[in-house]
């Protein structure tokens, strides 16, 4: 729902294309510096609560991160997409979500697995990579403001 809300609002904002751009790419400079910045998490052995899932669905509903990124970044490209073919916005959802799922089953085993990774130089490494590509990302919509 988020994501055709948002595909629907974005398609009928082109009149503010420039500002919406703007405001991703400043959305995803916020996030590069966030990644750049962060330090390694103290793991601790946690235990099973009840209704986890439960919870969890109703944290992400409330969560503003999806609908900033399916706001900002996600609809623009899934309009972009559809003018290049129809098919195009449902491939790349099928894709995103493809990789989301399996790199959120890999950052669980990876939790499980590693904790000392985690808590150690290679997490930052990692962190830090994920904000230069970010940041790429960041310049790209800056570019479109050209």
């Amino acid at each position: 729902p988020i994501i055709l809300l948002m595909a629907l609002a974005w398609n009928s904002l082109k009149a503010y294309e420039n500002w919406l751009s703007a405001a991703a790419a400043i959305l995803l400079l916020w996030l590069s510096w966030k990644a750049f910045n962060t330090k390694a998490p103290m793991i601790s052995e946690t235990q099973e609560v009840e209704h986890s899932l439960r919870n969890g669905v109703m944290t992400n509903l409330v969560n503003p991160n999806p609908y900033r990124f399916w706001g900002l970044v996600g609809a623009p490209f899934l309009v972009a997409a559809w003018a290049l073919n129809p098919w195009a916005p449902a491939l790349f959802i099928c894709g995103f979500f493809s990789v989301f799922i399996i790199a959120k089953v890999f950052i669980a085993v990876t939790v499980h697995r590693s904790r000392e990774f985690l808590q150690s130089r290679g997490y930052l490494i990692v962190m830090r990579t994920c904000g230069v590509g970010l940041l790429l990302f960041a310049i790209g919509f800056g570019l479109r403001l050209t």
